[in-house]
This record gives structure tokens, C-alpha cells and sequence, in this order.
């Protein structure tokens, strides 16, 4: 690694902590109990799924010899975070006590959702010798995109009809 590489992560690491530390405290989003409950409950099924599916990658590595990529390790973790996130939206617990959320921000995920299928698709079909650790990456990151963006449109959907009531 060179020392401008290295220069440029310090920077990087430098902003995220004054970030951090600068917004140490500070609550942007108030959720009530039940809603608390589930987010905990959520991380707590994601933090069950990516390490599940770790020890299936570490088992496969080691005993059939398949020495996989190491970015399906980013696409678990993906995985996890579609986990978390679609528990949420459809428990009521992503966004946070009175907070209207507009459709348009589902919308947006399934339109850039799709767009990376298509590119996905492409990648498939033209290259031959494309490395499974990629396909998986962005293949999580379209199912992320898409199933959250639904996930949101859904919600709006019912908790408009459950208000007309």
C-alpha cells in the first residue's frame, strides 16, 4: 500500500470518528417502547443470520476444499442487514413514531433496485469467467435494493388502508 493510500484512509477514518463523536447523543429519531422492542428483536435475527451463514461459509471453505471468494462474505452480510431492515419496515419499527415517510423513497429503491438487475443480468450473460464472490454481491445488493423497496411501498399501502378504516 502506498502512502497517499494510506493518507487517504487516515482522512477517511479521521472524519468518521469527529463524525461520530460530534453526534454523540444527539436523537434524531424518537421511537416508542414497542417500537424499540422490534429493532432490538430485528438485530438480534440479523446477528443470528450472518453468523449462520459464516459458519456455513467457514464449513464449506474447510471441509469440501472450495476456497470461496472472500466478498460472498460482504453479500452475507448484506443478507443480514436485508434482514433487519424488511423486519422493521414490516413490524411499523423503521421509521421512527410520527414520521410520515413518502412512498417516493420506496419508489426510488425499486427503481435503482431494478436498474442494478439490469446490469446484473448483463454481467451474466456476457462474461464467462466472472468470479462467484462479484455475482454474489451484487446479486444481494439488487434482492437488498428491490425487497426493502417493495417492503416500504407495501407498508404505505396498508397503513394508508388501515387509516381509511
Amino acid at each position: 500500500m502506498e502512502l497517499g493510500d494510506l493518507f487517504f484512509y487516515g482522512v477517511l477514518v479521521a472524519i468518521f470518528v469527529v463524525i461520530l463523536f460530534t453526534n454523540k447523543g444527539k436523537t434524531k429519531v424518537k421511537y416508542d417502547e414497542r417500537q424499540e422492542m422490534i429493532r432490538n428483536r430485528s438485530y438480534k435475527y440479523g446477528w443470528y443470520t450472518v453468523n449462520l451463514f459464516l459458519l456455513a461459509y467457514v464449513f464449506v471453505n474447510n471441509n469440501f476444499n472450495a476456497k470461496l471468494d472472500t466478498n460472498i462474505i460482504l453479500a452475507i452480510v448484506i443478507f443480514g442487514a436485508l434482514v433487519v431492515t424488511f423486519y422493521q419496515i414490516l413490524k411499523s419499527a423503521y421509521f421512527g413514531i410520527g414520521k410520515k415517510y413518502p412512498a417516493i423513497f420506496g419508489w426510488l429503491m425499486l427503481i435503482v433496485g431494478l436498474m442494478n438487475a439490469v446490469v446484473v443480468i448483463q454481467q451474466f450473460r456476457l462474461s464467462h469467467d466472472l468470479e462467484i464472490g462479484n455475482m454474489a454481491c451484487s446479486t444481494m445488493l439488487v434482492v437488498f435494493l428491490v425487497v426493502d423497496g417493495l417492503a416500504i411501498i407495501y407498508r404505505q399501502y396498508h397503513d394508508r388502508r388501515e387509516s381509511d378504516k
